[in-house]
């Protein structure tokens, strides 16, 4: 175990550097029920926090969630944890230091002792705030199409009657001249 451990740790720093400058943020967290923070990487520092924050105890992961998405991973937590699940991934908003909203992606794994109770989260933050703007504003782009072309259709749709009450206007005007 302690070779297991030394290799771990090996492992975690390795994987640090690839991702310190990144906007990938590696975890470890305690199960417990603020999620405390067992390791997390300097990439934190994209958010505006410390790696000394958090290993201070001073935060925990629960701090990053946005309190409207505390619920999404609870319940991710829950289901994966009640269902023996390997690992899971979810999708919420956090909040960086200065409060500012941004979107991540989170994949975890489920670290188990060896008489199979999960003792630890380990896993990545990814930041996907681009991607979740730029879906807004296609579905808006999308919106905005939609309802100018109703727009056209209903304009048609008036012209088309107009065009039929103009041909019967006709008609009507041909059998008063010639009965």
């Amino acid at each position: 175990d302690i070779d297991k451990s030394k290799r771990m740790k090996k492992e975690l720093l390795d994987v640090e550097l690839l991702v310190e400058d990144g906007k990938i943020v590696i975890f470890k967290l305690n199960n417990d029920k603020e999620f405390s923070v067992k390791f997390i990487s300097n990439s934190i520092k994209n958010y505006g926090f410390t790696k000394e924050e958090f290993e201070n105890k001073k935060l925990n992961f629960i701090n990053l969630i946005y309190e409207e998405d505390l619920n999404i991973v609870r319940v991710a937590i829950n289901a994966a944890l009640k269902k023996d699940l390997p690992d899971f991934t979810f999708v919420c908003r956090a909040k960086n230091a200065a409060n500012e909203i941004k979107w991540i992606s989170c994949r975890t794994i489920l670290i188990k002792n060896h008489s199979g109770e999960v003792i630890y989260f380990y896993g990545y933050i990814n930041d996907i705030t681009k991607i979740k703007v730029s879906e807004e504003d296609l579905k808006l782009e999308v919106a905005s199409e939609v309802k100018k072309n109703r727009e056209k259709d209903r304009l048609l749709i008036q012209q088309s009657k107009l065009a039929a009450m103009g041909e019967l206007t006709g008609s009507i005007a041909h059998q008063w001249r010639q009965p």
